[in-house]
């Protein structure tokens, strides 16, 4: 099982449940691009929300969810097309 430390003040920013969070990552549409040491996945939680998520690995090798938010336009272009 995946370890999780997050970001908490962005959660709620952003109003996104810890949860919600996880079960984007068990996503198995998930897109996930690496931008240097960053992260980026487009997921659907179990209530079909579309999240945005950044992440890094730490050395424990747990996540570091830095910034969770409903996804951008494009993004849902981009995941609604990779399901075809």
């Amino acid at each position: 099982m995946i370890a999780f430390r997050f970001h908490y003040e962005n959660l709620v920013k952003h109003a996104v449940m810890q949860d919600e969070v996880r079960e984007c990552f068990s996503d198995p549409r998930r897109i996930v691009r690496r931008i240097g040491g960053i992260y980026w996945l487009v997921g659907k939680t179990e209530a079909g929300r579309l999240l945005q998520i950044g992440y890094r690995t730490e050395p424990d090798k747990s996540y570091f969810v830095f910034h969770a938010m409903a996804a951008r336009d494009y993004e849902r272009r981009q995941y609604k097309f990779r399901g075809k």
